[in-house]
């Protein structure tokens, strides 16, 4: 059995008729399996959240989400498509200064697996926090600010 892709259908507006079924139907009509799905009405706007599969999916990709914010547009709607399974990893560069505080949170974060991404690279206005990223195992550099010398 294939893996699930999944996606988040996300649709806001002014509240009326049909939207469920309308965009059920595209979805459906293109091999799209609704999982769950959140619908509400807050004062007069439609808000509905649908956790969908595409991997049944019979069109591409790119097709199935101009589609959707096609018929948003038709029916006054914002639609918004987030691919869950589409995550690649973060590339994160942190800015240090002196203080270690901060940088020694996130080095607990990361080693907590708290922090979604790697971190490529610690760049400092001074050298104090060197020894701290080398014994994380971090790439640290560092360039005197003008105001530093």
């Amino acid at each position: 059995m294939p893996q699930q892709v999944l996606a988040v259908v996300s649709v806001l507006g002014k509240d009326q008729k049909g939207v469920v079924a309308q965009f059920a139907t595209y979805l459906a009509e293109r091999g799209v399996n609704i999982e769950d799905i959140e619908q509400r009405v807050v004062r007069g706007f439609f808000l509905m959240d649908m956790l969908v599969d595409l991997k049944e999916l019979t069109c591409d990709l790119s097709e199935l989400i101009t589609g959707l914010l096609t018929l948003g547009k038709k029916i006054d709607m914002e639609v918004r498509v987030h691919l869950h399974n589409e995550r690649r990893e973060k590339k994160i560069a942190l800015l240090v200064s002196k203080e270690p505080h901060c940088f020694q949170r996130l080095i607990g974060d990361l080693r907590d697996g708290k922090l979604h991404g790697k971190i490529v690279s610690v760049l400092a206005n001074h050298p104090d926090l060197e020894s701290m990223a080398r014994d994380a195992g971090l790439p640290f550099a560092w360039h005197a600010a003008k105001d530093n010398v």
